[in-house]
């Protein structure tokens, strides 16, 4: 085994448009199974060649030094763009090894002699090695091993090439203490490419390193004008499982702005809003690759890994990617070169880019779904202005782009081809690019492989001075859209919305804007005549001085007639600028990395607002009219959640302050300033927010940003959203009394509370019902909901105080509970278990069943027996499973239960409502403070559906995914 001498040349200076490598997606449904590996803690790392992904499972606790090394070397980057240099073969022709690890093809489109050159004019060079590691040696040389090459005689002089076991190889457990193995091929799908590869190739004798050299049999090749494609490529080698979970780099976000400079400050705040610790790696793209030092040391060629950890259950975290203030801890290798940035992680992550630079912050989130196509509606070059178009390939072959330039007088667009490799950034300088004069332009991106695109918007003079990033627009553009957040103020107040739109299409859009508020005023609708666009046109217009919109914050929506448009808008406030793209998608969940908020601050130098649009039932918009319950959580650093649920109408908005919410504000008392948020919905909604920051200053440049919400549960487009034929409703009634035939069935307080337990014994206890009832929202279906059935019913508690001798009695309603699938079983109306005080054919016995009768035609067991299931704590009340509960013909039994009336209601119209659960508390002497108890239904994790029902009988089912919770606040005094 050898390695070779690193060779040392400059890089060549690039153009403008810099021709830049490609890159490949990985898939996120191709990654091994964990029985395929040895150990599922181990790690797992994939080497993406031009004939395929090779993953290998990595010996992490057998030889950990050997894998750190062989880590670092992926961590940084070197073995991008690598090929195998040899395939070696026994005397008897049988293949015996694969090696590769010490050279890269040179450039990003190599067309270099493969030797007899000089060194810059050769296809290939040496990549930079570390120091020589120890020899690990402890296990054999089998086939499907990979173990590190070394220098001959030397038994600790590996550094960075490695090499496949074709086959068994003993001989190489005992040259000079043995080739240590540190991975293994981890799957047949994997050995099959390296299979592929030796069947695939011809050796071609280069001399030196290379007599050995497998060369695609195909391709032809004569050592002249070398290709990738010509060799067997490593494109590209990442980490795709860390060590220590059984968990895979499943999720990818991105964003293609990043720079590192001296007068700029980085940061990438990230959310958990989920339930496990999620593992997570931020890796940077960079746009050109560096010249190789000349003392051998580690440069950036293309890839770098800069951060990697974990992120607890819903938690925020975050790493400082770079400052200007103290550089010698800048995570990205030197200042002055731009970059993309990813985050893959284990579990769905919010991620932010905070980015300060030219004495303003730029916000934006990152985003999860590359496309071929992106606008930008608002390009501006000027003296004054710079602006950047950046994106990132994310595609496996080159990516050839075109940028085309749209001027206000809807002209022929300027045209600029590029071309963009994989795994780099591309970007362009609008204030650099010769052929487009000042002005304004909106500009269309088109790609033959799926990019993520932005622009960054700076302006150094001017009421509309500052700094902005936003994602471009994927897609074709849509006749309406959505702005969260957007804000008007007085004349000479400095706050204003600048709105852009584009019109790609061959006929006039006329533009009508719609205001909406969440304060209860009526909506503000006006069509402005500076955006009558014509074909291939485009128009900006700044939000008037409305009486009706003075000093009002509100969601503006546009329509275009039917015509495709595209729309942006410049914000100007606080002496800064943002930028955001309205929203063609809606989503059930919503993350945001970046919050911050400080109550002793609050409204005076800063200032942030969240905001939550239902566009169900819209006239713009597709989907039927349901209200959404959406909660809102804010997630600490500490591990601390705070969360609120909010009941938003059809076409409504909720804007939420957060200078003045005090469940947030009160948080400043125990040093929690820094937040990600979660927004979840049960029918799918639109979310902004906006931040701003005015005491910075120095080191740290004022202002703010506004930025949609990251959709993490896919992106339903806003004339797609479903038509939902039921809403599931649940409520808590509160009753006197306990279990038994004593107890009365007199309610006790409001639905859904609050209420109050006494100083008494007969008064520390309340019994609370759980009703449900199911109402049919298409207005075409003439289906009356029968029945509940097969749903995950949740029931949760949660104490303030002292509540440690308060107890929780539970009786059960439904037979098949924690029987998920069971059907109701033939035969009559049973009189029940051992436990029951009354026949289940009674029409309301003193168990709460107001109404309920045999809802199984073979009864309900030990409904009243307090050890089935057991009492538990505040906190141990948590119902899995309801299945079925059969409610269709009154030979089963039924008698309505109307909350006015009392009277049996057939046929079902939806309105009524129906016992599902009791419980009790019981309050002990001690117990002073107060129970927040929820019910709630969520989604299947593997139907997406919240519930399903019969119907008509059980002859016909259905799910739907609409499903209201409720909760109920239980004050306990003290004694």
């Amino acid at each position: 085994m050898h390695r070779a001498v690193p060779r040392h040349r400059p890089c060549a200076a690039g153009s403008l448009l810099e021709r830049l490598e490609r890159r490949t997606l990985l898939s996120l449904n191709d990654f091994p199974d964990i029985a395929d590996l040895l150990s599922p803690s181990d790690t797992v790392v994939r080497l993406q060649t031009n004939f395929g992904d090779i993953d290998l499972e990595l010996f992490d606790q057998t030889v950990p030094a050997t894998v750190a090394n062989f880590l670092d070397y992926i961590r940084d980057g070197d073995y991008d763009k690598t090929f195998f240099h040899r395939l070696a073969r026994t005397p008897q022709d049988e293949p015996f090894l694969l090696q590769g690890g010490a050279f890269r093809l040179h450039g990003p489109m190599t067309t270099g002699p493969f030797n007899g050159a000089p060194p810059e004019m050769q296809a290939w060079e040496s990549i930079p090695v570390d120091p020589a590691i120890a020899n690990q040696f402890n296990q054999p040389n089998l086939a499907r091993t990979v173990a590190m090459a070394r220098v001959p005689g030397q038994a600790n002089s590996a550094t960075s090439q490695f090499y496949i076991n074709l086959q068994d190889n003993p001989l190489l457990d005992t040259v000079d203490g043995g080739f240590t193995v540190f991975a293994r091929i981890a799957t047949d799908e994997s050995w099959a490419i390296v299979q592929a590869i030796i069947s695939g190739t011809t050796l071609s004798d280069q001399g030196g390193e290379f007599t050995e050299l497998p060369t695609k049999t195909a391709s032809a090749f004569d050592g002249t004008d070398v290709t990738e494609e010509q060799l067997v490529t490593i494109r590209d080698v990442e980490i795709i499982k860390p060590q220590g979970g059984e968990g895979f780099y499943t999720h990818r976000v991105y964003y293609p702005e990043g720079f590192a400079g001296s007068n700029i400050n980085e940061f990438l705040p990230l959310g958990n809003p989920g339930g496990p610790t999620l593992q997570y790696q931020v890796i940077v793209r960079a746009e050109t690759r560096d010249a190789i030092p000349a003392d051998g040391s580690d440069f950036w060629y293309r890839d770098k890994v800069i951060a990697s950890g974990q992120i607890g259950s819903i938690r925020r975290a975050g790493i400082t990617v770079s400052t200007f203030a103290n550089p010698a801890n800048n995570l990205v290798p030197r200042q002055g070169k731009p970059y993309a940035i990813e985050v893959w992680s284990t579990a769905p992550v919010s991620a932010t880019l905070s980015h300060y630079d030219f004495g303003a912050s730029a916000i934006e989130n990152f985003t999860q779904s590359p496309s071929t196509t992106w606008t930008i509606p608002d390009i501006r070059r000027g003296t004054d202005i710079r602006d950047f178009v950046v994106w990132t390939n994310t595609g496996e072959t080159p990516a050839s782009i075109t940028l085309s330039f749209h001027s206000s007088d809807g002209g022929a667009p300027i045209v600029i081809n590029t071309t963009t490799e994989a795994f780099r950034r591309g970007g362009l300088s609008i204030g650099d690019a010769g052929e487009l004069a000042d002005g304004d332009f909106s500009l269309q991106i088109t790609s033959d492989t799926p990019l993520v695109a932005a622009v960054s918007h700076y302006k150094t003079t001017g009421a509309d001075r500052g700094g902005a990033t936003q994602l471009a627009i994927p897609g074709t553009g849509s006749s309406s859209g959505v702005l969260p957040l957007a804000s008007n103020g007085s004349t000479g107040s400095g706050v204003a919305d600048t709105v852009t739109f584009f019109n790609p299409g061959a006929g006039a859009a006329a533009i009508t804007l719609i205001a909406k508020f969440s304060d209860g005023s009526p909506d503000f609708t006006w069509n402005p005549a500076a955006l009558m666009l014509n074909a291939g046109g485009r128009a900006s217009y700044t939000i008037e001085d409305f009486t009706e919109l003075r000093g009002k914050s509100f969601t503006l929506l546009y329509s275009s007639a039917g015509q495709s448009v595209f729309a942006t808008t410049l914000h100007v406030e606080h002496d800064d600028v943002a930028t955001s793209a309205f929203a063609y998608s809606a989503s059930t969940r919503h993350g945001f990395g970046e919050g911050f908020m400080n109550a002793q601050r609050a409204g005076a130098d800063l200032f942030e607002k969240l905001a939550i649009y239902n566009p169900n039932g819209s006239t713009l918009f597709s989907g039927t009219a349901q209200p959404s319950l959406v909660t809102v959580r804010f997630l600490f650093t500490d591990g601390t959640s705070i969360s609120d649920q909010f009941l938003i109408d059809s076409d409504e908005n909720l804007i939420l302050d957060l200078t003045t919410y005090t469940p947030l504000l009160q948080q400043s008392a125990n040093s929690r300033y820094y937040y990600s948020i979660d927004i979840t919905a049960d029918v799918a909604v639109v979310a902004g927010m906006s931040h701003y920051d005015t005491s910075l200053g120095g080191l740290q440049p004022s202002g703010g940003g506004l930025t949609n919400g990251a959709e993490q549960d896919g992106a339903t487009p806003l004339d797609t959203l479903p038509v939902a034929p039921l809403w599931l409703q649940l409520r808590i009634v509160p009753q006197t009394g306990g279990f038994g035939p004593g107890s009365p069935l007199t309610t006790a307080g409001p639905v859904n509370g609050p209420v109050s337990l006494g100083t008494t014994p007969q008064t520390r206890l309340m019994r609370f019902r759980v009703d449900y009832r199911i109402q049919d929202l298409d207005l075409n279906d003439n289906i009356h909901p029968a029945g509940l059935s097969v749903a995950e019913l949740n029931i949760v508690g949660a104490g303030t105080g002292t509540t440690s001798d308060t107890t929780v009695s539970r009786a059960t309603i439904s037979a098949y509970e924690n029987f998920p699938g069971a059907a109701p079983p033939p035969g009559p109306t049973d009189t029940g278990f051992d436990g029951n005080t009354g026949d289940d054919a009674t029409a309301a016995d003193a168990n709460g069943r107001a109404g309920l009768v045999g809802p199984f035609r073979n009864g309900m067991p030990d409904q009243n027996d307090n050890n089935y299931p057991t009492n538990g704590t505040i906190s141990g009340l948590s119902i899995n499973r309801i299945t079925p509960l059969t409610l269709t013909q009154t030979s089963q039994g039924l008698i309505g239960f109307d909350d006015t009336s009392g009277n049996p209601a057939f046929p079902l119209t939806g309105d009524e409502w129906y016992p599902l659960y009791v419980f009790m508390i019981t309050a002990g002497e001690d117990s002073a403070g107060s129970v927040v108890f929820s019910a709630s239904f969520p989604s299947d994790s593997n139907t997406g559906a919240a519930f399903g029902y019969f119907s008509d009988g059980l002859s016909v089912f259905r799910t739907s995914r609409l499903a209201y919770s409720a909760s109920i606040t239980v004050n306990i005094p003290a004694v």
